[in-house]
């Protein structure tokens, strides 16, 4: 047996619903017996845990193809990046601090390990979005010099490749070469970076996000970035491997 405090679950299970306001409550110590039958406890969590599944089996829209991940490129690391790349260059285009002639060199990087899960082929659910991507990280602008570009190109080389978008790359154990949106970029200019809050932080060991010249918080999740895009479009298409990362010897 274990004892609990109720009164006290009680406040944070509204806590969590909400910004509510507690206008009074009680404590004290109740004894439940730990033997797999309902409960007083059960019956406080039923309604959140129903409006939750309700809000989860929402369907959003609908995959047409396996989406997987791998390394260096994938379905599932274009569809990702391209998706969070549409949504940055919204955010900085309205922006008036970067404006969209600032966006025209720009490309977005994400990491394989914050897309924890596959997208399967068949009806997507709003549960589907967060079992892909359930960290609450933000879409997040980094502007980059050259020099920092060049050390994002070493870092996918050593990493064996991450999810990218509006950017080609050709690259070895001594060199670097890239494009940004079909034109040769040459490390001297300053770019800006679509990806995440937890990539922008140095998270993932990039360190090159560190020190940025400028750096733009959107505050906009990234899970509701691929929801709202899932409901516009409906379905889903391939997007297949298209050689945007490239080592050569």
């Amino acid at each position: 047996m274990m004892r609990i405090v109720v009164g006290l679950l009680l406040v944070g299970f509204l806590a969590a619903c909400g910004n509510q306001k507690i206008a009074n409550y009680s404590a004290g110590n109740a004894e439940v017996i730990d033997d797999n039958s309902s409960s007083e406890l059960d019956s406080l969590i039923a309604p959140y845990k129903a409006a939750m599944d309700s809000q989860m089996e929402e369907l959003i829209g609908k995959a047409n193809y396996n989406l997987e991940k791998e390394a260096p490129e994938s379905p599932l690391g274009n569809f990702a990046a391209d998706v969070v790349f549409e949504a940055g260059l919204q955010y900085g285009a309205k922006t008036k601090d970067i404006g969209p002639d600032a966006m025209k060199k720009s490309i977005c990087l994400l990491n394989f390990g914050g897309l924890r899960s596959t997208i399967n082929k068949g009806d997507l659910t709003i549960g589907n979005v967060y079992e892909l991507m359930p960290f609450d990280n933000t879409l997040t602008l980094v502007k980059l010099s050259g020099d920092q570009m060049r050390a994002l190109a070493i870092y996918i080389f050593e990493a064996h490749g991450q999810p990218v978008s509006n950017a080609w790359f050709q690259l070895s154990s001594n060199s670097q070469a890239m494009k940004i949106g079909g034109e040769a970029y040459d490390f001297k200019e300053d770019v800006i970076v679509v990806t995440s809050d937890y990539l922008a932080n140095g998270g993932d060991k990039m360190n090159f996000f560190k020190d940025p010249i400028r750096k733009w918080d959107s505050g906009i999740l990234m899970r509701d970035v691929f929801i709202d895009y899932i409901k516009k479009e409906k379905e889903l298409g391939a997007y297949p491997v298209e050689n945007r990362i490239n080592f050569v010897k």
